[in-house]
């Protein structure tokens, strides 16, 4: 008598579904009028939460050439006041809807006066009756006001 035993491999593979997640990673910690500034909604979930979708202040974002939407990034070429606002980003998958916000608020940049080359509007006469002694060993001033 004869016998054939015969074995089935299956291969068996598995992936856990899980609902998006987001988070928005910010270029500039204190943003200042004229930066550059790159905003990154960063999604995770399974299936890919892709695409994503920014807003500001709970409408469409504003139609400037300052600003680029490219894929997950929003890119603020040469900031200013006007930009001041919540941003909002957005990632859905089949198993739900992720969104966080980020305030912007644009600073002043900074400012450094070039030094003054006029002399000052009213100059300080000196006082004739001061006199200064200096030795080596004593120093005594004389006068009064």
């Amino acid at each position: 008598m004869c016998s054939i035993t015969t074995y089935h491999l299956f291969k068996l593979s598995m992936s856990i579904l899980d609902a998006p997640r987001v988070e928005i990673i910010k270029s500039l910690a204190v943003p200042q009028e004229g930066q550059y500034l790159k905003l990154e909604c960063v999604s995770r979930g399974n299936p890919s939460p892709d695409p994503v979708m920014w807003t500001k202040d709970g409408g469409e974002l504003p139609d400037l050439d300052r600003i680029i939407v490219e894929g997950r990034e929003l890119t603020f070429t040469s900031l200013n006041k006007t930009d001041n606002g919540t941003y909002r980003c957005e990632a859905s998958n089949h198993l739900g809807t992720s969104s966080t916000e980020y305030v912007l608020y644009v600073y002043d940049a900074p400012t450094t006066l070039p030094p003054s080359t006029t002399p000052p509007l009213h100059p300080i006469p000196p006082d004739p009756t001061v006199q200064l002694s200096t030795h080596a060993s004593d120093l005594t001033v004389t006068g009064s006001r």
